[in-house]
């Protein structure tokens, strides 16, 4: 099995196969197949994670500590020295939604709100999926 595939049970976002999921220590990752492509990209990349918050330096605003969902297309290519992951910055059809805040890091809610992350997303994955599959939103 290459790197690209999982043995992870079928979870799916907005209709879509999931293709590859990695776990870090404050994260979850979820790597989403499209029917189509936008700006050369085939997967939506759906990250769980937590942020000790602070100024955001691109808005000016504070962040405030908590657990956030964001949403990336990106394209994943295997290489010799594993996988390559490609995004845009600033792309204008990524972004992130606020689940919770929280003053310190928690394993066990990280895994708790799995399922309320994707729920959450959903519309915005939709929204690109349709771009991709070439339907105006």
């Amino acid at each position: 099995m290459s790197e690209l595939e999982t043995k992870a049970t079928p979870i799916k976002l907005a209709g879509l196969p999931l293709v590859r999921q990695k776990s870090d220590r404050d994260s979850i990752t979820w790597y989403f197949q499209m029917d189509g492509q936008v700006d050369g990209y085939d997967k939506l990349r759906i990250s769980l994670h937590y942020t000790k918050g602070g100024t955001n330096w691109a808005t000016g605003d504070i962040n405030p500590r908590g657990y956030y969902v964001s949403l990336q297309p990106v394209s994943l290519a295997e290489t010799p020295w594993g996988v390559s992951e490609s995004c845009t910055l600033f792309d204008t059809r990524s972004g992130k939604v606020k689940l919770e805040e929280a003053n310190r890091f928690s394993a066990a809610k990280i895994l708790t709100l799995q399922a309320k992350a994707l729920e959450e997303i959903e519309p915005y994955a939709r929204a690109v999926v349709l771009e991709a599959a070439g339907v105006a939103a």
